[in-house]
């Protein structure tokens, strides 16, 4: 289907963090709906993007205590418990490396006391149970006056697990599915609430209209899992804006990495630090970046004071072009040591811009991994899939020493991306999954693309 022909319905977003203009974690949004017209969507949210501004779409609703049961409660707690299930800021970080200010043993320990039972709290899920999402009457008169053709979903929590679908009964509106990961199967796990959101996400998943999953390994796991069609897609991007940055010359050897520290990536960040100290010829010349929005409240003080690491936040998409062709290597870690769900159907937002980015690219993460299994499969990285800091140390060492190996592996990340990532191809693809759902509903708005 030719995207000139693509009727744009008009798309209620159910979706938990605010969407804008520009912020550091709905690209995925922004990118597939970058051609949809801004006043075909709305959204409704609990959170916002801190490091954000603008607004994405013409219409926003925040849920409030009036869209919970006992939700002026919900409120007050919801206060305390986040602040430490959640990170503190980069600038926190640098002021506390750069102070070289250590708590006492009494506020640490006291300091993960809390961030424990704050952990357990949320991922128990009981949270989600008492404090139930509900559909009021401001919440009713949102949609109503929004008059939306389509839902569009991801799921992640109870509460939105459970919105779309009473959304969808209350107007009789079709929902679009997409995941990133295999939420469903770790969200709540080791709590009673795993079952009941398991038997909710598979309500979501059969009863809509349109599903979407990320990658060959995901989409052939949930076609077997829930016995129904999912479409395969990937994370987008346009690979010309890659292009016409020059390379940055650089006398030092440097290291970026882009991304979240969470599921405790920052052990990977470690091994590589000290793969680095372990190459003489490094010494006094590498230089590690992180782009990140976040340290984790239980981040090691050594990677926070170390002098080879510097932290910064995490750039704006238009930017990143000219931050990754300023690195000798690529850095994509993940966690050996977080449940092997959260990583096995997932692939890292930062894969394809790393693989357009013309820059050698080293992941790092146990083989059971949906990106260093794509990776390996595809060849677009050096891979190294088990714990051992040798043999990172040989991979940079690899690197260093530049050659056509080098830019073989940087020429098949191109090809890759050009063959699953291309924006153009993907935005249409996804247009038309949102259309087709639509249709056979026969509530699509008149309003033809603009152009």
């Amino acid at each position: 289907m030719n995207s000139d022909s693509i009727i744009y319905s008009k798309v209620l977003l159910v979706y938990s963090t605010k969407i804008k203009a520009d912020d550091g974690c709905n690209l995925l949004i922004r990118t597939q709906f970058g051609g949809w017209p801004k006043n075909k969507l709305a959204q409704i949210h609990s959170t916002a993007e801190p490091n954000g501004c603008g607004d994405y779409c013409c219409s926003y609703f925040k849920i409030s205590d009036c869209d919970r049961r006992y939700g002026k409660l919900f409120f007050v707690l919801r206060k305390y418990i986040f602040k430490y299930s959640k990170h503190n800021s980069v600038s926190d970080a640098i002021s506390y490396s750069q102070k070289g200010y250590t708590d006492s043993i009494f506020k640490n320990i006291l300091r993960k006391i809390k961030v424990y039972i704050s952990g357990a709290i949320v991922n128990s899920g009981f949270w989600e149970v008492i404090f139930a999402v509900r559909l009021s009457e401001s919440m009713k008169k949102f949609i109503e006056d929004f008059k939306p053709d389509i839902i569009y979903c991801q799921g992640y929590s109870l509460s939105f697990t459970v919105l779309p679908l009473l959304i969808s009964k209350k107007y009789d509106l079709p929902i679009c599915f997409q995941t990133t990961d295999d939420w469903p199967n770790e969200r709540y796990k080791n709590s009673p609430v795993s079952y009941l959101i398991k038997k909710k996400a598979r309500e979501l998943i059969t009863n809509s209209e349109a599903r979407m999953s990320f990658g060959k390994k995901m989409t052939d796991e949930y076609r077997r899992r829930y016995n129904i069609e999912f479409e395969n897609t990937y994370h987008l991007d346009d690979i010309n804006r890659f292009d016409v940055v020059k390379n940055c010359v650089q006398n030092d050897f440097t290291i970026i990495y882009t991304g979240l520290l969470s599921l405790r990536r920052y052990e990977a960040i470690q091994d590589l630090l000290k793969a680095v100290r372990s190459i003489k010829m490094l010494k006094g010349k590498v230089f590690i970046r992180i782009y990140t929005n976040g340290i984790p409240v239980d981040m090691p003080e050594e990677l926070i004071k170390a002098d080879e690491i510097t932290y910064q936040e995490l750039p704006r998409h238009d930017e990143l072009p000219k931050i990754l062709k300023k690195a000798s290597l690529l850095f994509l870690p993940e966690s050996f040591n977080v449940d092997r769900s959260w990583l096995e159907y997932s692939i890292s937002t930062k894969s394809h811009l790393y693989m357009m980015s013309g820059k050698p690219i080293l992941v790092y993460g146990p083989k059971y991994s949906g990106t260093i299994e794509y990776a390996s499969q595809e060849k677009w990285a050096f891979v190294v899939n088990e714990k051992n800091i040798s043999k990172i140390e040989e991979k940079v060492r690899f690197v260093l020493l530049g050659g056509s190996v080098v830019e073989a592996q940087i020429n098949r990340a191109r090809n890759v991306a050009l063959r699953n990532h291309d924006i153009f191809q993907g935005r249409m693809k996804f247009e038309r999954i949102i259309a087709d759902a639509a249709k056979k509903y026969n509530i699509c708005s008149k309003t033809k693309p603009s152009s």
